[in-house]
């Protein structure tokens, strides 16, 4: 598991937005409905170091009300909210503020025991460990999947798992454990996915299915779409805009595992190619998908659908995911011409990331002896041997993961010349842009 970081300034204001988002501002102390007395954000005086606390924070109080903090303090448990409902002070936001970071330090706890550096993740734990308390999360199974650096079981748990035992307040607490595995994270990087941590997210989704359906008939949607009862997923988008704003949108349990659909099929198809058609993105719905552990440790199957007509195929830790010398981007060959091309760096990269697709899905081939750029700089050109497969930059940034059928390998003439037609269509179209650049498996010439 790759942290997602967050210098310290930053880590800072996302506490304050996060716990602040979630917890409504208490002015004075009150009873929330869990049976202890609650002030600025989501603070409880249901605790043995009040008075250190305030101290820390810096807010001036009066002489009685010290001494009521004194008094909180060496309280039995069973009087510390009706002493604390008594307290008697109103805050402003500011003060709500300093009384949250003073309070903090006794909630990393588990983020300091775990090493987990300022970043995305540690603010997730920390958020629930906030609201529910340190001795509630004592031995949660969140701590164990952190430590092992299981995203996936991670954020099953944060989203799943954590809400507590409070039923009358089980939908405001789901909400926000929902907004706290959004703030943690399904993927290192849900733009980049790769094989091992699809297998991972469909694997956990597949071990998990059940449980999760549960919740979603309950609370949102079900992993076939299904609309469950409540949709908690729009209240914790409407509810909570600054942490959408910083962290994205609440998904559905299916928008979620889409990332991870897209990838696997698409390592699925250089895998397999013969299979190549029935693993299309559009033909595959996540629901249909079940990745399983195989016999061996780090092997696993992958089924599509149901039933006797179901297609499963092997996917081992010792088969590699594509040739490697089909699965070159060859950006640094093409890096210039692209550019001359008017692709910016951003656009380049994606392009990149694109062929390398691409070749995953033509490994079949064998690998692209010669790459051209049209001058256009809209269309790259592998050759494989006497075949050709073309990607359309455009259409391949916009489908990323699967080519229309126009777009599939075609035969070429034994003669490549420049001058010979190809169709209705010059070959000399495919002459690279910046003069002739012919970007080969093992570099690149220009001439």
């Amino acid at each position: 598991m790759d942290h997602q970081l967050l210098d310290e300034a930053t880590y800072a204001r996302r506490f304050r937005e996060l716990i602040a988002g979630t917890e409504s501002l208490h002015a004075h102390a009150q009873d929330v409905g869990d049976g202890k007395a609650t002030i600025g954000w989501g603070y409880t005086f249901n605790r043995n170091n009040n008075e250190a606390i305030w101290r820390d924070s810096g807010i001036g109080l009066s002489d009685g009300q010290w001494q009521r903090l004194r008094d909180i303090d060496q309280a039995a448990s069973s009087r510390k909210t009706a002493l604390g409902l008594d307290f008697g002070r109103t805050l402003n936001e500011g003060e709500a503020d300093r009384l949250l970071i003073a309070s903090s330090p006794s909630y990393q706890t588990y983020a300091d025991a775990l090493a987990l550096p300022d970043s995305r993740e540690r603010l997730a734990l920390v958020s629930v460990t906030y609201n529910r308390g340190v001795g509630a999360m004592k031995d949660h199974p969140v701590l164990d999947a952190i430590e092992a650096g299981d995203r996936a079981e991670a954020w099953y748990q944060l989203r799943y798992n954590c809400w507590g035992s409070n039923a009358t307040a089980e939908a405001g607490l789901r909400k926000r454990r929902l907004a706290e595995a959004q703030v943690f994270g399904l993927y290192d990087d849900p733009e980049h996915v790769g094989r091992d941590e699809a297998l991972s997210v469909l694997g956990m989704a597949e071990q998990r299915r059940e449980a999760m359906d549960a919740v979603e008939k309950r609370f949102g949607q079900t992993i076939d779409g299904t609309d469950g009862k409540r949709d908690l997923v729009a209240l914790a988008n409407r509810d909570y805009p600054a942490i959408t704003e910083a962290f994205g949108e609440v998904p559905t349990l299916r928008e979620a595992l889409d990332p991870a659909r897209l990838a696997l099929l698409s390592h699925l198809r250089a895998e397999h190619p013969a299979h190549a058609e029935a693993l299309a993105d559009d033909r595959v719905d996540v629901k249909d998908l079940h990745v399983r552990p195989g016999q061996t440790k780090g092997d696993w199957n992958v089924t599509i659908g149901d039933g006797p007509n179901a297609l499963t195929l092997p996917m081992n830790r010792q088969t590699p995911a594509v040739n490697e010398r089909a699965a070159a981007p060859l950006l640094p060959e093409l890096d210039a011409p692209l550019q001359a091309a008017g692709h910016d760096g951003a656009t380049r990269q994606q392009i990149g990331l694109a062929w390398q697709d691409h070749l995953q899905r033509h490994a079949h081939l064998g690998p692209a002896d010669r790459v051209l750029l049209s001058r256009d700089g809209q269309t790259l050109a592998g050759l494989h041997g006497p075949l050709m497969s073309e990607m359309h930059i455009p259409t391949a940034l916009s489908r990323f993961q699967w080519q229309p059928p126009e777009e599939q390998p075609r035969q070429l003439p034994q003669v490549l010349d420049p001058g010979v037609e190809r169709g209705a269509e010059p070959l000399a179209a495919l002459s690279p842009v910046a003069g002739e650049i012919e970007a080969w498996s093992t570099g690149a010439r220009q001439r």
